[in-house]
């Protein structure tokens, strides 16, 4: 079996970055002598590059280019910019060029970075980065390689996006499913339930797993009198100690004012809504 066959035959059922990668390792890097290995990717957002998978690559290098600006005068955006390998074929061309990396530690000392491109529209995906322990000549020879092994890793890369945002897409499906089942049931019982305690017995029982809570409280108040505790779950019993203070609280005041709810998404948020 050739190279490209191989190679082929080893994306065939890659269907995310590191079986990408892990295909392009195994067989393509040593078709062409190469000992490291990266792939970056292009967020949504077209801003950001993320180090998504790497093999024989310095910790450093790991560390510090694990997300990037797509902007930023390296070789993997000039390489997307342009749409064309960059080539740096000894330690001293790449620290020329690129200042940004003359003190970047590396065990290379050539480097080639290839574009990868949706194989549909040509759209930038990220790059394919490669590293050989000696300076290289990048003979036309070895550039025809790689530019054939971009194509092909491309086409993997592309599907391997296809699977995860279907992964995604589905998983989502499955969470709203799984959260309007839950609504019907809790609708469902409250419809048979009329005692105060029983309706907040029922809201914990089905509707925390439906809105995929971890704790709740339910706590009756009419804006005059005392606050009255109903039902709690996975809150610890100091946490009863608002009751007397409850009125007073910015969260509840805001409730009140404005008949909405109050979304919490952070501790400085928390803080924020529980001054007294």
């Amino acid at each position: 079996m050739g190279l490209w066959e191989e190679l082929a035959a080893a994306l065939a059922g890659a269907v995310t970055d590191d079986q990408v990668l892990d295909a392009v390792t195994d067989v393509a890097a040593p078709a062409v002598d190469a000992q490291s290995v990266n792939i970056s990717v292009l967020d949504e957002d077209e801003l950001t590059l993320r180090l998504v998978t790497s093999r024989h690559t310095h910790q450093q290098v790991e560390e510090q280019f694990a997300t990037y600006s797509a902007r930023a005068p390296l070789p993997s955006t000039d390489a997307l910019l342009t749409g064309r390998p960059v080539l740096l074929h000894n330690l001293g061309e790449r620290d020329r060029l690129y200042p940004l990396l003359k003190d970047v530690p590396v065990d290379q000392q050539a480097f080639a970075v290839l574009p990868l491109p949706d194989p549909d529209d040509g759209h930038p995906l990220g790059d394919l980065g490669l590293g050989w322990i000696d300076p290289q000549p990048f003979s036309d020879e070895q550039v025809g390689v790689l530019a054939r092994m971009t194509q092909v890793c491309a086409t993997a890369l592309a599907r391997s996006r296809v699977h995860m945002r279907e992964r995604r897409a589905r998983a989502r499906a499955e969470r709203t499913a799984a959260r309007l089942a839950g609504v019907y049931a809790l609708t469902t019982r409250l419809a048979a339930t009329v005692k105060a305690g029983e309706v907040a017995a029922v809201l914990l029982e089905v509707g925390m797993p439906a809105l995929g809570a971890s704790a709740a409280t339910v706590i009756a108040y009419d804006g005059t009198g005392p606050a009255q505790l109903l039902a709690a779950r996975g809150v610890p019993e100091k946490a009863a100690r608002i009751l007397p203070d409850f009125e007073r609280l910015r969260l509840v005041r805001d409730l009140i004012a404005d008949r909405e709810p109050v979304l919490v998404t952070s501790f400085a948020d928390r803080k924020a809504a529980t001054r007294r």
